[in-house]
């Protein structure tokens, strides 16, 4: 069984696989293909971004977090009241 970090890998290569396939001329003259195409990157693009966003806030939760260990006395009563 992948990962999620697996999956998503796989997701992102096939992502780059369908911009190189909608970047080809012959992609243009069938319309079928490009309507294909053209939603599955838009599927692909929106599960890119959401991936990208998450592991943005996971590393500014653990930044956070390694500051909040690092600070004392008054600035940390005053993270914790919040």
């Amino acid at each position: 069984m992948r990962s999620v970090d697996e999956t998503l890998n796989v997701l992102q290569d096939e992502l780059h696989s369908v911009e190189s396939q909608l970047s080809e001329p012959d992609v243009a003259s069938d319309l079928a293909r490009l309507r294909d195409l053209s939603r599955r990157h838009k599927e692909l693009l929106e599960i890119n971004n959401a991936w990208i966003e998450l592991k943005a806030a996971q590393s500014d939760f653990s930044t956070a977090k390694e500051m909040f260990n690092e600070t004392s006395g008054d600035d940390r009563e005053l993270c914790v009241k919040r």
